[in-house]
């Protein structure tokens, strides 16, 4: 942070002591040197004192491949200590058909501002893009997971993010046709939510599971021994036992077992 005394937020594209102008697309930003090089080593590197690049000793900087509107945001963020504009805050607050773009705008400043390692602005876009993600409605989080996840390439942490509020809402989102549609249409992305599912699934654990004595009641415990353990769907003397993997259903009336889950682990008493 500058010192409180010097208030550098009004130099920001203004003509006044600037020495070098950085262009890309059809935009042209007055900036000064002192401010990009103390602030991002990408600037330092090539325009600082002493580097050997020809920016060095020109007064125009190109940056080329970068998203314009994140370029943007990144020289804003160096003067100001904030990079969205009161337009777009503006548009962001009106109408929510804004959400899907301003989320693409913060990844594409996460993108930039890590290439030109301005890390203070890269952690703070992070923040935003999850609390933006975070706070989308179902309509909208299908077509972002079908941009983020399925037909764009962003960087890993985005789409972990993306990931993870798709997992949270994973249930809630298989009751949606439209969400349906995709996952039949696209065979990886149906693979990614079964593996998602599975996921969520809690480790079954056979020692953990408490084993059940089933006696008949017309018979005195004494005469009965446990025997063995069984797995069945229904555990009924009457109609006999089945090892692992065999399911046993019982159509005796009066049966208590018959609402007993499959491979569950079943402790009977039987005779020897």
């Amino acid at each position: 942070m500058p010192p409180n005394n010097f208030d550098i937020t009004g130099f920001f594209d203004q003509e006044a002591y600037s020495d070098i102008t950085v262009k890309f697309g059809e935009r042209q930003v007055k900036c000064h040197k002192m401010i990009l090089c103390t602030k991002s080593e990408y600037f330092k590197n090539i325009c600082g004192p002493g580097k050997l690049f020809a920016e060095a000793s020109h007064s125009v900087i190109e940056l080329k491949e970068d998203d314009e509107d994140a370029l943007l945001a990144i020289l804003r963020w160096l003067y100001c200590f904030d990079y969205e504009d009161d337009n777009t805050k503006m548009y962001q607050s009106i109408t929510d058909q804004a959400m899907p773009d301003q989320l693409d705008f913060h990844a594409q400043v996460y993108i930039a501002s890590d290439k030109y390692a301005v890390h203070s602005l890269r952690d703070e876009s992070f923040k935003r893009l999850v609390a933006y993600t975070e706070a989308f409605d179902d309509d909208k989080l299908v077509g972002i997971l079908t941009v983020v996840l399925h037909q764009a390439i962003f960087p890993d942490e985005i789409t972990k993010v993306v990931q993870q509020v798709r997992d949270d809402r994973l249930h809630t989102l298989l009751k949606r046709e439209d969400y349906r549609t995709i996952l039949a249409g696209d065979s990886t992305a149906c693979l990614a939510v079964i593996d998602a599912l599975r996921a969520q699934e809690p480790v079954r654990d056979d020692k953990s599971v408490t084993a059940k004595q089933v006696v008949p009641a017309t018979e005195a415990v004494p005469s009965w021994q446990v025997e063995k353990v069984y797995w069945s769907w229904a555990v009924c003397p009457a109609d006999g036992l089945a090892e692992k993997g065999a399911a046993v259903i019982c159509y005796g009336r009066r049966c208590a077992n018959r609402a007993i889950p499959e491979d569950e682990k079943i402790t009977v008493w039987t005779r020897k």
